[in-house]
């Protein structure tokens, strides 16, 4: 935004800072200076200031609002243009708003105006703006807009047909706007206009119907706001930017369009000598109320690391034209109606320091208490797994927690019964899921429909069961894979490496006793870890769509945080250089407790360095009522020479 010198003199007229100095004022204040340069202006030396106007702040993409900035560094008065007052028609204008993308509408007609050439200054003064001179009126009408900040737009009353409407676009039509230039709208564009043609694209740029000319009377004189969301929308489908769009596409105020719109219509009538011949057309339906926000002085000494004292913060708010009201602690403070971009307390905290200019605060900030991270762990755990898991390939799927009893009759295999619901959204569905296989199992069979292949899916959800009188929610974390003979093998160094990832390092899968309907019999594991079971490793009786095994996993990971959280010295997985090699091995044992100790002496001999995971796949009791247990181990960091031979050493098999 620019602004010249002299102008801001005439708003600020005991103000005796030079233009370096009010750049750099500006700029500690947070409107970086872009441009200081020496122009002629009005047969006078002037000086045009630039400044970077922050996306917050369309009060400021105006001549007045950076004056009023400054006066307020320098605690001055500022001294707007004056109005005067008139007196309406009684002629009513026909307008129709049809959307309430208008905010704010203000209208009314002239007539007898005398459409000329601006004056020279006029002309000079758009340019630094690259506004080129049209007409007077039309002049006047983009003064104003610099003035002040609020777009307006002249119509030439006498060549409209019927009503003049803001609507919706709903139909192709094409548009050739002031400079030519023709617009193909298709939908959802915020048009004016009359019984058969467009007048505008409101908010954005007008078209040649209706433009005034040298032959134009009467003309209807508008100013509004809209929804600046839907602006910006049609501005950036269209490619069309303006200075009308850039500001409208912004938070204007709506209070403060009645001074910009009299400012108009009087210089209109001033200079043009045009009559009021109607009365004022306006459409406000929501006014917007006086913010009124609880402010604690010593907030800003908080925040702005300095001291500063409630007589200063005080002082330096109604510098900005704050009403406080501080009778008692906290303040009432009154944001002024132009300020959109102040919500809460920390806004009018950065207005103190901004106005106490942001040079003085301190660069080294005195410390303040760390904040506790109260995130839960499992929270971090879960944002962790799901991006290890979409590394790895994995997709994710989100079901729906209801299911079908005969679902959980099926793949439950947990010690709880069901729990259900009343009054189900839908009957078909009235019990919670006790396992996510569940629902696993029902998005396979969708994507074995469309024939998806490389099935590989996890979800990361809620599970329910009822343990007496009591009903227990829990998150668990499944899997299902669909592949060949190696498939389940795949699976479970799935398992294996995100619980390794996670810091567990003794990881046990032994044959299950408590095996879903669903699973085969003899492919069925629980996963271990330590000597605490958290999960079921399990190949399914039903096959993939082209004939593929099917592989489910889940683990309870409320149980890992736990398990984790008790064994805080655990440290993650070791990156991998060299390929696993899996190899298996038997062993004897009278129970599992005699069978944990052989593994806990085998991992010890193998050591860290060279052991992925141990894993129990297979029991079988012999006649002598011992158990034999076939186990595989998986080798890293190793070639298979090296992996074979240190194998055979710790299983004693040479």
């Amino acid at each position: 935004m620019k602004i010249l010198y002299s102008q801001i003199k005439q708003l600020i007229p005991s103000l005796a800072a030079t233009p370096a100095e009010i750049g750099a004022a500006l700029t500690m204040t947070g409107f970086m200076q872009e441009s200081l340069e020496t122009v002629n202006y009005n047969n006078q030396a002037d000086v045009l200031l630039g400044f970077e106007i922050r996306q917050n702040r369309p009060d400021c993409l105006s001549v007045i609002g950076l004056a009023r900035e400054i006066a307020a560094y320098f605690n001055l008065s500022l001294n707007l243009p004056s109005t005067k007052e008139w007196t309406p028609a009684e002629v009513p204008v026909s307008i129709r708003v049809e959307t309430p993308a208008v905010r704010r509408l203000k209208a009314i007609k002239l007539q007898d105006i005398t459409v000329q050439a601006s004056p020279q200054w006029l002309v000079d003064y758009l340019a630094f703006y690259e506004i080129n001179s049209v007409n007077l009126p039309v002049d006047l009408s983009n003064y104003v807009m610099l003035l002040t900040g609020y777009p307006s737009h002249l119509i030439d009353y006498d060549r409209l047909d019927g009503d003049i409407v803001w609507s919706i676009n709903h139909r192709p039509r094409e548009i050739t706007t002031l400079d030519g230039t023709s617009f193909q709208l298709k939908d959802e564009e915020l048009v004016i206009h009359d019984r058969h043609n467009v007048i505008a694209l409101a908010g954005i740029v007008g078209t040649n119907y209706a433009a005034i000319s040298e032959s134009t009377k009467t003309i209807l004189a508008e100013m509004a706001l809209y929804d600046p969301a839907l602006i910006r929308r049609n501005t950036r489908a269209l490619h069309i930017v303006t200075e009308a769009s850039n500001r409208l596409s912004k938070n204007l105020s709506p209070a403060d369009l009645d001074y910009a719109f009299n400012l108009l219509i009087n210089l209109l009538v001033d200079q043009t000598g045009g009559k009021i011949a109607s009365q004022t057309f306006e459409d406000y339906k929501e006014k917007i109320e006086v913010k009124n926000l609880i402010f604690e002085p010593q907030l800003a000494s908080e925040l702005g690391g300095i001291t500063i004292e409630p007589d200063h913060c005080r002082q330096l708010l109604s510098q900005l034209e704050f009403k406080i009201n501080d009778k008692q602690l906290p303040w009432e403070v009154t944001v002024p109606s132009w300020r959109t971009d102040i919500e809460l307390p920390e806004d009018i905290v950065e207005e103190v320091l901004r106005l106490y200019r942001f040079d003085r605060l301190p660069s080294v900030l005195p410390a303040l208490p760390a904040t506790l991270d109260i995130t839960p762990l499992l929270t971090k755990a879960k944002e962790r797994w799901r991006d290890w898991l979409a590394f790895q390939g994995w997709d994710e799927v989100l079901s729906w927690t209801m299911v079908r009893p005969d679902d959980n009759t099926l793949t439950n295999y947990l010690p709880w019964s069901m729990a259900t619901v009343q009054n189900a959204i839908n009957e078909d569905y009235p019990a919670l899921r006790q396992t996510i296989i569940a629902s696993l199992i029902k998005q396979a069979r969708e994507y074995a429909k469309e024939q998806v292949p490389q099935l590989q899916i996890f979800e990361l959800g809620k599970v329910f069961g009822q343990e007496e009188n009591n009903y227990t929610e829990t998150e668990h974390l499944g899997w299902l894979m669909a592949g060949g003979d190696g498939v389940v093998e795949v699976l479970r160094q799935t398992v294996t490496a995100l619980l390794a990832h996670s810091g567990v390092e003794k990881i046990y899968f032994y044959p299950a006793k408590n095996i879903p309907a669903v699973a085969n019999p003899y492919a069925a594991w629980t996963i271990m870890i330590g000597e605490k079971p958290i999960g079921l490793l399990a190949q399914l009786k039903e096959h993939y769509y082209n004939d593929e095994t099917m592989v489910v996993a889940e683990i309870d990971v409320e149980q890992l945080i736990s398990y984790l959280s008790e064994h805080p010295t655990l440290a993650p997985t070791v990156e991998i250089t060299q390929k696993l090699i899996t190899l298996d091995a038997n062993l004897e044992a009278a129970s599992r407790q005699e069978l944990v100790m052989k593994l806990q002496d085998i991992e010890e001999k193998l050591g860290r360095e060279s052991l992925w995971s141990l894993a129990v796949i297979d029991e079988f009791c012999l006649p002598s009522g011992r158990y034999r247990y076939t186990v595989r181990a998986v080798y890293k960091e190793l070639d298979d020479q090296s992996a074979k031979k240190l194998h055979l050493q710790v299983f004693g098999l040479q």
